[in-house]
């Protein structure tokens, strides 16, 4: 056997059978809501602008009980006329990054948290297995959670918790 092969396979098998064990530990711990990382997400809001608002929340990692192995948290900071994202993991580790100005602006207030939005949204029909899944808080005349699966988008009143509508 080509000894270049062999040492191969080892470095392939010394980099996945670590990658396998945290997979592993990973899947034992709950993953966190959108809620359960919102108190650090704030505390570095304010340390980067202390009149940050919460505009904004999202994540392209949901999983079908509504948690997520990072969450991005938008701040809008008036006085500032600034934005940025505050992204929070499942370590719980905080990363605040200066984001383009977008159209979010006011303040969301209180929401659902993100396995109750998951959770009309599947007993709306949508499709949990699909690639693409992502979930976001937006602002218009009302806060709402959208997600969506690789036929349909689904919308949640992001207050109440109820479903809005599904749209192709």
């Amino acid at each position: 056997m080509n000894n270049r092969l062999v040492v191969s396979f080892f470095i392939l098998l010394a980099l996945t059978v670590p990658q396998v064990g945290v997979m592993s530990s990973m899947a034992a711990d709950a993953l966190p809501t959108a809620k359960s990382r919102l108190v650090a997400a704030a505390a570095e809001a304010r340390r980067w602008q202390a009149d940050a608002i919460l505009v904004a929340v999202e994540t392209s990692t949901a999983e079908p009980d509504g948690s997520a192995y990072s969450w991005m948290y938008l701040y809008s900071s008036q006085a500032g006329k600034q934005q940025a994202a505050v992204i929070v993991d499942e370590k719980g580790e905080v990363t605040l990054m200066p984001s383009p100005a977008t159209a979010f602006r006011k303040p969301l207030g209180e929401f659902v948290d993100s396995p109750m939005a998951m959770a009309a949204a599947i007993a709306a029909g949508m499709k949990t297995n699909n690639f693409g899944m992502k979930m976001s808080l937006t602002t218009s005349e009302r806060a709402e959670w959208f997600m969506s699966d690789r036929d349909y988008g689904y919308t949640i009143d992001a207050v109440t918790g109820k479903f809005v509508r599904k749209e192709e």
